[in-house]
């Protein structure tokens, strides 16, 4: 799940395929982790930008997984213990929602 890093949330220079296909990794230098889907990234990103929210670490998983909603559960619980094993400590962790899910 290495599409894009962002490394400065206007900077992603990652294709669409990639979204759907691998998602997005956080850049890991927040304290607020944002794990949605990737094809929210996009906007999410530009939220990021226009507030100046320099906290927030956006994670997206693939955006295919709507396509196979039985395994998003389990790909949200497998995010959320890889962002914990790593070395970044989050205060906080949000998941947007959408009403289709």
């Amino acid at each position: 799940m290495q599409a894009g890093t962002a490394t400065k949330p206007g900077a992603l220079r990652v294709s669409d395929g990639a979204l759907t296909r691998d998602g997005l990794s956080a850049r890991g230098d927040g304290t607020v982790l944002v794990l949605a889907c990737g094809a929210l990234a996009r906007e999410i990103l530009a939220l990021i930008r226009v507030n100046g929210w320099t906290h927030v670490d956006l994670h997206c998983l693939p955006a295919i997984l709507h396509n196979h909603p039985q395994k998003i559960a389990g790909a949200v619980r497998d995010a959320i213990q890889a962002r914990g094993a790593r070395s970044v400590s989050y205060t906080h962790l949000t998941l947007p929602t959408t009403p289709y899910v």
